[in-house]
């Protein structure tokens, strides 16, 4: 009877030891570990964005990466050039390249205190994507105007790389030429 007792005890212990660990794509500890290959998008319910200023300015024609650096790998980032974000009123987005379409999935906006200053407080977009999980990443908004944003990626994301990219407001997807590509 004790040894049924402890091997229930013992099996508990394990599953809960191994049933609860955290996510192995990203730690918060600092170290901006990542799965090898990239998994499948898993998506939440897309939500009616919040009203700001700056969901009016998204919800207008396409917003392009005019500008895209990767502090870490100086010279990387122009492959990101022509990146290019269709923002729907439902919270839906989708997202390509010039004039191929590569992901989609749901966008979110919010106002919080920024990661990168401390004591500001500015609004910040997140994708959730449907296509790959790696790619649900958030951004800082910390400039607007009518046709350019400055957005600064968050802390510790998903794909372990930081970045800042200039958007631009265009009225069709990006052709490379005219993107000097």
């Amino acid at each position: 009877m004790n040894m049924t007792k402890f091997q229930l005890l013992l099996s508990f212990i394990l599953m809960v030891t191994f049933s609860c660990q955290p996510n192995s794509k990203v730690s918060k500890s600092g170290d901006s570990s990542v799965d090898a290959k990239p998994s499948l998008g898993s998506i939440g319910t897309p939500a009616i964005p919040e009203k700001f200023k700056e969901t009016d300015l998204l919800l207008t024609d396409y917003w392009v990466y005019e500008f895209y650096v990767i502090p870490e790998k100086v010279g990387v980032g122009p492959n990101f050039v022509g990146t290019w974000y269709k923002f729907n009123p439902n919270g839906t987005y989708s997202k390509g390249q010039f004039q191929e379409t590569f992901d989609n999935g749901n966008w979110y906006i919010s106002s919080r205190p920024s990661e990168h200053q401390p004591g500001k407080v500015f609004k910040y977009i997140y994708f959730d994507s449907a296509v790959n999980d790696l790619w649900d990443v958030g951004f800082e908004i910390q400039g607007t105007s009518g046709y350019n944003m400055s957005w600064v990626k968050q802390l510790d994301p998903p794909d372990g790389e930081s970045g800042l990219a200039k958007v631009m407001k265009m009225l069709t997807k990006p052709t490379r030429e005219q993107l000097g590509r």
